[in-house]
């Protein structure tokens, strides 16, 4: 439809940053310009244009979300204190961008240890105009409490479970509005690419995973993480402090996730270093 109004608007040029990732679709709207006398320039800016549909480009070419890492930290590493205590690591304009990056996901991911413990409400606030993201527990025996934040009212909540979680609890989690999803289980627990695959079939291209330490360490070594983003404040705890990730298990320096595309930034008295794995 889009090209029938191009040709018959007249106009002489189009220029395209990329085509179409989609086999279904690719180059025939192109083709159709050109038949009918349009100049098409394709490729312009093409790194660029591919980035701002970096999601979408996945999804259509792996049939999986795009996964962006979002870790809180101090200088040493640490996300809580001994005690367990976590708000606040960062400052408050870290944070109020955390809201900004949620609004441009699709969902937001933690694990049960973090629904549990931080009870966090996961949607995005103080942005105007901004879409709440879907809500992912990934909760292999079912603990997350009923009265959990993520079961506001209203709220789409997709909660990852495995066989082994109790029947009754997984037709209570229903009640409360949330699809309640089981997923295989192989030696390393839950199978994250199953998840992954479940939620492109929902419609989900992209997901900002935001804890807690172990579940991040999983997607780490299932090298399922695409984009990563640590926000660290100055700060130190000390190696009593709770970790920002899990053992990874690496023996060797040449086995190491290298962080590539490195960019760094300053946001309030924190540094934001964000780059692909």
């Amino acid at each position: 439809p889009c090209v029938d109004c191009v040709i018959k608007a007249g106009v002489k040029r189009v220029v395209i940053g990329t085509k179409d990732p989609n086999p279904l679709v690719a180059g025939r709207g192109v083709r159709k310009l050109k038949r009918a006398g349009v100049d098409v320039i394709v490729g312009v800016l093409n790194e660029q244009c591919t980035a701002l549909n970096e999601g979408y480009n996945k999804f259509i070419t792996t049939g999986l979300p795009l996964v962006t890492l979002k870790l809180a930290a101090t200088l040493d590493g640490a996300i809580a204190t001994s005690s367990g205590e976590s708000k606040w690591i960062t400052g408050k304009e870290s944070r109020r961008l955390v809201h900004e990056m949620r609004a441009k996901f699709d969902a937001v991911m933690v694990g049960s240890g973090t629904a549990i413990k931080d009870d966090p409400r996961l949607n995005v606030r103080g942005i105007k105009g901004s879409v709440n993201p879907i809500k992912v527990v990934i909760d292999t025996r079912l603990k997350t409490p009923l009265e959990a934040k993520v079961f506001a009212r209203g709220a789409k909540v997709i909660i990852y479970c495995s066989a082994r979680a109790p029947k009754k609890r997984q037709e209570a989690t229903r009640k409360l509005g949330a699809d309640v999803v089981v997923i295989r289980e192989t030696k390393e627990g839950l199978s994250f690419k199953s998840v992954l695959r479940d939620m492109a079939k929902r419609g989900i291209t992209s997901v900002m995973i935001e804890g807690g330490a172990m579940l991040a360490a999983s997607f780490v070594k299932a090298k399922l993480v695409d984009r990563l983003k640590i926000f660290y404040a100055p700060k130190l705890i000390g190696s009593d402090g709770l970790k920002a990730l899990g053992a990874l298990n690496v023996a060797k320096l040449k086995n190491v996730a290298k962080v590539k595309e490195m960019k760094v930034r300053r946001v309030g008295d924190d540094i934001l270093i964000e780059g692909k794995l």
